[in-house]
Parts: C-alpha cells; structure tokens; sequence
C-alpha cells in the first residue's frame, strides 16, 4: 500500500478509520503514537525488524473497511448479551481467598475453594460486550481482547498474539474447540507436573462434565480440512467443543460464564470486581496478604486475604509475580504454538464461512497440526492485505497449520512483553510448515485466494502459556503453590510444562483442577 492510497482509503472510509484508530487506542498513547509515526515512515522507508508488524498494522485497516462494508447494519446495535448479578467486593472483608483473573484457571480454582471459604475475585475487564451477530470480527477483537488483540513478542520474529480481556477469558471469546491431553504426552505431562496419570486423568473427567463437550453434525465432505488430509494421508477429526447442540443446529456455549461463574455468582461466598487490575501482592505480613489493585478510576485499593490464587494469564501472572517480588524476572519462560495462515478460495457450500470448520488434522508425530481459521469478513480482509468483493467472500476460508515451539523466551523485566528466540528446530520446522501447508492447499481441491503471495512466513499464535513452567523449580512439588510464598499459587496456562500440540484449553483446566489444593 502507498501513502496516497492510504490518504484516499482514510478519506473514502471514515467510519473504518476511526475504528482503527479506536483499535490502536488500547495500545496506550505513547505506543499508538509510535506505531503510527512507524506506519507513516515505512511508507517511504523500509523498517526490517518492525516490517511484519507494520504490514499488520497497515492491513488492519483495509479490515476495517471490508468489515465495515459488510457488516454496516450490525456495527453499533445494542450488544445481545445477558446482563448478571453478584455481590461487589468490599475492601474492609478478610477474605480467605482472592483470585486474580476470571478466565478458565481462575474459575476451576475458584469453584475448588468457595463451598468452604469467603472468595473474591478481581478482574481487570469486564462482562463481553460484543453482539453474537458480530462474534469473531475485527469489532469483536476491538471490544473483548487485551490491548484490540495487537500484541506482539520481541524476537527475530515479531511474532503477534492475542489474549481475551473479559469475564471468562478467551472461554469466552475463542472457537471452543476441546481436546484431552493427547495420549502420547500423557505420562512426561503428568511426571512434570508431579502428579500421576490417574490424578490427571480424573481431573480429565470432571472437565468435560464441566464443560458439556459435544460435537457438531455436519457432513465431513464439505470440510476443506477432512479433504485435504486424506490426501495427504493425514489423520483427522471433528474436534468437539464445550458447546450443546441442538437438532435445528443452534447451540449452547459452554464458556466460564455459563459453566462456572453464574452459579459461583449466587453463593453467599463469592464477590467481585470488574475493571480492576491486580498490580502487587505484599506478603509483609504473617497473618494475611495484602493486595494493591487499581479500580475503573485508577486510584489504589488495597484489599487482604489469607491466599492469593493468580489466574491472570500467560503474560500478566508472571508479570505481577515478578513486581511482587515472588520470583525473579530471569526464571520466567514463553512457549507458544507458532502458525503460518494463508487464506485459500472453495467451494461456497464448505463448512467456515459463519463458524470455523470444526475438524482438524496431524501429522503421525504430532509436531504439526492443521485447521480452520475465523473466516469472517473483516480478518479476511486483514490476512489479505486488501478489499474484497462481496462476492468472493462466501468462497473464502482461513486455514493455519501450527507446531510445537522448542526455543527460548520469557519476559522482559518490569514490562508485560515477551520476548523469543526460536532454535534450530522452530527454523527448520517452520520451513517444514509452509511446505507441508502449500501441500495440503492443493491436496484439499482449494487454490490461494492471493496466488502471487501463496504463503507469507508471517507468525502468530492463539496460543500462549508456559511461562512459569510448574517443573521449573518454582512451585512445591505436586502443587502451584510458590515455593518462595506458599500462600500464593498459580491457576491458568503459565503452569504448562511444554506445548501439548492441540488447543490447550482442556489441558490447562485438567491440570489446574489436579494442582490447585484449598
């Protein structure tokens, strides 16, 4: 894209500049001032270190004008979603337990502890506010993502990741696609986390009870994914996902504010706070911990408790551990599950075109797995990197393939940005990607919907976690208590001892519910 047409798409499409801005705007000031002088300066100078991220920069706004195109009679209704009642917490209550976050490991950990004890939960987002009818959009991302979903890890790959800013976590804001831990992992994952098989497997059971796992009926030949792994002699399935379908096709989703939270808001155990972000755990004291946090006006609250479970995420947890004092910023870690997308043109009738394409594929070693992608108007537009047609979108299907991560990472200190630098092995793996993935394009009947570009080596992940591994030394063996502060452990998918190759999810709640001891 030149200056000019840039200029002249700003001044065609108002209403999609001003959500792009809008999107730019959770950045903070000083980073949105910094990407758009950047954006602004790659137009006539080449920038190779930011050149992915500007790209993606300067792509989201051609995003903004499909989606805005497409979706100008739902853009501004009054979001469909139910409204809830719970007791707000009150900074004079000693409470036995606070919880940082609400997202899947939070709401396992709290469901553990608050038949027996006084629990708050503190969240610095808050209920989605996003319309079922615009679910997956670039406005859905704007609204209920950390940050507008523009993340990035410091790297020679400048690689973008997402994290859900809501009540429930990305349980509410993801696809829901659910999968045991897979067999072949099961024993090394149960050993590190210091427990046995039976332990993890149990607590296997009782959170797909939870989450009411459940596949969709569809006809597996309309499945852009199924047909391409048969030709590639691939192994593949239709995932299930915490959802109950109905016979007309409609169905319920099981996320944590409809398995766990509705029911916690109505025990007389259970408090909460929105728009309130955690910011120290001072352990000074013997008889209790005292919690700063910052309210929806940005003044300093403190509130105590006898435990502290810290279930903010990936890059939060760590991050507040670590200005606690808790762990030192050297023993943080960053695994992921790195993707390469590419966007293919199919038939019209195939499965993805409103929801995902529910199956999935794996090579024999597990190292390499292929799905669906959201294939909605506005990140089709993104990934492309240009206007569509309304025509050709109906034809158009987001697919990825993603491996295991093996490099080196964490935070850096006294920020919330990660940073990673990729082996030998993610190098040779990611070339084994995009070869595999060009493979199964042409194996599924599909042909690129950008035929000149084919696949970009342009990385980004779903999937974040292990950044305090639990077999890091770090917790009291068998739990996620720390071992410098046991009344502080850890409940979300920073604990993942390495990538299980599928949507984590599942596995982080099971290991979770096996490690969090009241």
């Amino acid at each position: 894209m030149r200056i000019r047409e840039f200029q002249q798409l700003k001044l065609e499409n108002p209403k999609a500049y001003m959500f792009f801005i809008e999107h730019l705007s959770a950045q903070g000031k000083l980073m949105k001032f910094f990407i758009l002088t950047s954006m602004y300066i790659s137009f006539f100078v080449r920038i190779p270190i930011l050149g992915n991220m500007l790209t993606s920069i300067k792509n989201l706004f051609l995003g903004y004008i499909v989606e805005t195109q497409q979706t100008k009679d739902s853009i501004g209704l009054t979001p469909d979603v139910p409204t809830y009642s719970y007791k707000n917490g009150n900074t004079d209550v000693m409470y036995d337990y606070i919880i940082v976050g609400s997202g899947p490991g939070a709401a396992v950990a709290a469901r553990k502890v608050v038949d027996n004890f006084n629990v708050l939960v503190i969240e610095q987002g808050d209920f989605p506010v996003t319309s079922t009818t615009l679910h997956h959009s670039l406005s859905h991302v704007r609204n209920d993502f950390y940050k507008s979903g523009q993340e990035f890890a410091l790297g020679p790959w400048m690689s973008q990741f997402t994290q859900g800013s809501v009540i429930g976590g990305g349980s509410e804001v993801n696809s829901g696609l659910y999968h045991d831990l897979p067999g072949a992992i099961l024993e090394s994952f149960s050993r590190a986390a210091g427990i046995n098989r039976q332990t993890y497997q149990e607590a296997q059971i009782e959170i797909r009870d939870i989450l009411k796992v459940s596949s969709m009926s569809v006809d597996e030949s309309s499945s852009l994914i199924r047909r391409g792994a048969i030709g590639l002699g691939l192994e593949s399935r239709n995932i299930p996902r915490w959802r109950t379908y109905s016979e007309n096709g409609s169905y319920t989703h099981h996320g944590m504010i409809n398995a766990i939270w509705e029911k916690l808001f109505q025990s007389p155990n259970f408090s909460l706070l929105t728009q309130c972000s955690v910011v120290l755990i001072d352990n000074s004291q013997k008889q209790f911990l005292k919690v700063k946090y910052l309210d929806n006006q940005g003044r300093a609250q403190y509130v105590c408790s006898r435990n502290v479970i810290v279930s903010a995420g990936a890059i939060q947890t760590p991050h507040l551990l670590c200005s606690s004092g808790l762990v030192p910023w050297t023993r943080t870690s960053f695994q992921w599950h790195p993707m390469l997308r590419t966007v293919v043109e199919t038939n019209a009738s195939d499965l993805g075109s409103i929801d995902i394409d529910p199956f999935q594929a794996w090579t024999n070693d597990r190292q390499f797995k292929l799905g669906a992608a959201v294939s909605t108007p506005g990140l089709l537009g993104m990934n492309l990197g240009r206007i569509l047609s309304g025509g050709e979108i109906s034809r158009l299907r987001s697919i990825y393939i993603s491996f295991v991560s093996s490099g080196k990472g964490g935070l850096i200190p006294h920020t919330k940005t990660p940073w990673y630098l990729p082996s030998r092995t993610d190098k040779d793996r990611l070339n084994q990607s995009a070869d595999l993935l060009a493979k199964f394009v042409k194996a599924s009947g599909a042909k690129y919907a950008n035929p000149k570009d084919g696949i970009k080596r342009t990385l980004s992940t779903v999937h974040i976690f292990g950044t305090m591994p639990i077999d890091s030394g770090l917790f009291i063996k068998g739990s996620s208590r720390l071992e410098s502060e046991s009344r502080v452990q850890v409940s979300d998918g920073s604990l993942l001892p390495f990538g299980p190759g599928v949507n984590p999810q599942g596995p982080i709640m099971t290991l979770c519910q096996a490690v969090v001891t009241e």
